[in-house]
């Protein structure tokens, strides 16, 4: 854990070094910068450590920054559900560049130009077994901002319903 701790700082330093940067370049005004992960983790809660994978909050949720001048409000916190899939929508929009094919995701626009606009209510969560880690069972799981359903097709009667706010 402590070694864990250790490189978030150092990343902390070295976000901090590249927005420095920046800055000095004056470039910042015309930079969108995105921090993000592709997954928290356990340190003991659910009676897990070393996991990453398990549909437990720790795991699923991820910082997610957007430093946008001018368009992206400075200390502003988002409660609503965005996804990684969100992200090439969104980049692709930015860039001005025109799709035609579906994207699960959906553009973070609309929630950077009104915290209140209307956006998902439910995100699908679904893992499926790796090698690598075969503790972890496949699992389709439901979060809405209240409730979150995990279905564990390969274990019978081991299906988990959390109210979020009293779980």
């Amino acid at each position: 854990v402590r070694d864990q701790l250790r490189c978030l700082a150092s990343i902390d330093d070295g976000v901090g070094q590249i927005l420095d940067v920046l800055d000095e370049r004056k470039l910042t005004d015309n930079t969108i910068v995105i921090f993000t992960s592709d997954h928290g983790f356990l340190h003991g809660e659910f009676g897990q450590t070393q996991g990453k994978r398990w549909p437990y909050d720790p795991c699923l949720r991820v910082p997610f920054i957007i430093r946008w001048p001018g368009v992206s409000r400075p200390n502003a916190i988002g409660t609503q559900m965005a996804a990684s899939i969100d992200l090439v929508p969104t980049l692709l929009e930015w860039a001005g560049v025109t799709w035609h094919a579906e994207f699960h995701g959906r553009t973070l626009t609309p929630l950077l130009e009104n915290p209140e606009a209307a956006w998902r209510d439910s995100l699908l969560l679904e893992y499926f077994v790796e090698r690598v880690a075969p503790r972890c069972p496949q699992y389709f799981a439901v979060r809405t901002d209240q409730w979150k359903y995990i279905h564990y097709p390969a274990l019978d009667g081991m299906d988990e319903l959390y109210h979020l706010a009293e779980d």
